[in-house]
């Protein structure tokens, strides 16, 4: 993307601005800054887009994987400012194309963002559910 540049890693000022976009959305909402540098330093992989420009963060994802088989995307976000111009796909576009090795490359979302991901090769499953333990 055109003034903005892939990172696969975040200093401390970017981690305070991803806790800034996740305060800003319902999924992420009450996400903490202390379990926000754990689970950077837990994931196998990061993809960020920072605006040197605007010195700002302004698209973030991850990815848990083996590598091989399987690789779990999460948290996809993009500044709200942002959204429609092609940055989140981009974003995704960037995932895919170092993940494009391995088996299967999942994700889960919400009914309105099916049509999205339906655009970049994903697909609904019927065969399986997701199942959730929670501590």
């Amino acid at each position: 993307m055109p003034g903005f540049e892939l990172i696969r890693q975040l200093e401390e000022h970017q981690i305070l601005q991803l806790h800034d976009l996740y305060s800003h959305q319902w999924w992420t909402s009450e996400r903490t800054l202390a379990d926000i540098r754990t689970m950077l330093s837990s994931s196998d992989m990061l993809f960020a887009y920072w605006d040197r420009y605007a010195d700002k963060l302004v698209a973030f994802a991850r990815v848990l994987t083996d590598h091989v088989y399987r690789a779990m995307i999460f948290d996809v976000i993009v500044d709200e400012q942002l959204r429609g111009l092609g940055v989140g796909k981009q974003l995704m576009n960037d995932i895919l194309k170092e993940t494009a090795h391995i088996e299967r490359v999942e994700l889960y979302c919400k009914e309105d963002k099916i049509p999205f991901y339906e655009k970049l090769g994903f697909s609904v499953l019927s065969t399986t559910r997701l199942m959730r333990r929670e501590s």
